[in-house]
């Protein structure tokens, strides 16, 4: 996201290098922001006022004893 992420091209090199950084099988979608300027800024304005929850879409933090557990896949992965 931010004005950097409207570059031709910028999907899809994110896509393959996250690619390269996951296990093979592992199911990545990247999506364009649908306002690349603001949407940080509203994803942040929405978790400080408390509106995202750790159970809905993605978890917001991953512990020691989580990461341990599950991986880096875990950041990627919807719960």
């Amino acid at each position: 996201v931010g004005g950097s992420s409207k570059f031709r091209g910028m999907s899809d090199r994110l896509h393959e290098e996250l690619r390269s950084q996951c296990r093979v099988g592992t199911s990545l979608n990247v999506v364009d922001a649908w306002d690349p300027d603001l949407d940080a800024w509203r994803g942040a304005a929405a978790y400080a006022n408390g509106s995202l929850k750790q159970k809905e879409a993605f978890a917001t933090y991953v512990n020691k004893r989580e990461y341990e557990e599950l991986g880096p896949n875990r950041i990627f992965v919807a719960t």
